[in-house]
């Protein structure tokens, strides 16, 4: 009788793995760990920033303004071969959801210090993967695509596009305190 329930027992718990394994072969080993949170995501972006634009016939303009965190921080994580119905779906810095794929969102603000810009000024910082090596900055002028740069963790700009051209210069000036 006892062998008989020990049997019974080894079987339901194979049966209960297995099924999990169908489900899911990636089972407890895609457990999406994120190496960085808001606090990273701030440091490398928050602050003063000067963009100097340079086009050809056109006089250099020098642009200043602010970056601060916008309201919401999102992280979207891919896991198992089934997605959820909410495909695509984020999750937050604080409650977890499934997603396609490991990226990290956070929407800017951007306010205007000196320089002239046609339009308001709203942006967004992206990583993409678990770990923060470098994020993409991306500032909508008015509804339209207007800068897009590199920047990497300690909060330099690189591979920077202002209206789809690559002659322009982004430096921060100052953190945020």
């Amino acid at each position: 009788m006892k062998t008989v329930k020990s049997v019974v027992g080894k079987l339901v718990i194979g049966l209960v793995v297995l099924g999990v394994l169908v489900l899911n072969p990636w089972f407890g080993l895609t457990a999406t760990r994120f190496d960085y949170g808001a606090a990273e995501l701030r440091a490398a972006v928050e602050g003063r920033w000067q963009l100097t634009i340079s086009a050809a016939h056109q006089p250099t303009r020098v642009v200043t303004f602010t970056v601060a965190q916008g309201r919401e921080v999102e992280q979207s994580a891919a896991r198992g071969l089934v997605r959820s119905a909410a495909a695509c779906g984020t999750r937050s810095l604080v409650k977890s959801a499934e997603a396609c794929m490991d990226v990290t969102r956070m929407p800017l603000e951007l306010k205007l210090a000196s320089g002239e810009v046609d339009g308001e000024l709203r942006g967004e910082l992206s990583v993409y993967g678990t770990a923060f090596r470098a994020a993409a900055i991306t500032v909508m002028r008015g509804g339209a695509r207007w800068l897009e740069a590199k920047i990497s963790r300690e909060g330099s700009a690189s591979e920077v596009l202002v209206d789809g051209d690559a002659t322009a210069k982004l430096v921060r000036l100052a953190r945020a305190l």
